[in-house]
């Protein structure tokens, strides 16, 4: 139980951490665009989600090498 607490805590520091990188400074303008409506939306999340779910699949406990590729 505390390994999958772990777990699901590294995934979404590295999420978080990936999306405020992707977000800051002068890399913020490359990830927004204007939607139909006007508004600015950013297209971090993609890629921040995408690094948590591959931190998450690396450091699951009890998962075999093959299942983890």
């Amino acid at each position: 139980m505390i390994g999958r607490m772990v777990n699901a805590a590294l995934a979404a520091g590295s999420s978080r951490r990936a999306y405020d990188a992707l977000t800051t400074g002068d890399r913020a303008g490359r990830w927004q665009r204007t939607n139909h409506r006007g508004e600015v939306v950013t297209l971090a999340q993609g890629p921040a989600v995408s690094v948590g779910s591959l931190v998450g699949v690396a450091t699951a406990p009890g998962l075999t090498g093959s299942v983890r590729l």
